[in-house]
C-alpha cells in the first residue's frame, strides 16, 4: 500500500469482469493468469498455511509473530553514525530536558 497502486483499464479489468459476469470463474481468464503472480498482497504477519501446517509449526498467532518481528528488528538495529559534536550537544540537551 505504501508504494501505491496503478489504476488503469488493465488493472480495473472491466473486460474480464464483463466476460465472466457474476456467476463465472475468473481463474480461467487470461487477465487473471497474467496478473496472478504479481497482484496478490502477502501480509508479513499472516500465516496462510493450512491448519495442520500452522499447528505443526507452533501455532503462532499474528501477535506472536509481530512480537518476534519487532524483537528481531531491534536486535539488528545499529545507530547511524553521528558527528561527535552533534552527539555531545544532543546528550547535553537530553540531560537538561529529561
Amino acid at each position: 500500500m505504501q508504494a501505491g497502486f496503478e489504476v488503469s483499464p488493465e488493472t480495473l479489468a472491466f473486460d474480464a469482469i464483463a466476460a465472466v459476469g457474476s456467476e463465472g470463474n475468473y481463474l480461467r481468464q487470461s487477465h487473471t493468469i497474467r496478473r496472478c503472480r504479481t497482484e496478490f498482497y502477502r501480509p508479513a504477519l499472516c500465516d496462510r498455511a493450512g491448519l495442520s501446517s500452522w499447528v505443526g509449526s507452533g501455532g503462532k498467532d499474528a501477535v506472536d509473530r509481530a512480537k518476534a518481528r519487532w524483537q528481531k528488528l531491534l536486535e539488528a538495529h545499529e545507530d547511524p553514525a553521528m558527528d561527535p559534536d552533534a552527539r555531545r550537544l544532543l546528550d547535553a540537551y537530553l540531560a537538561d530536558h529529561i
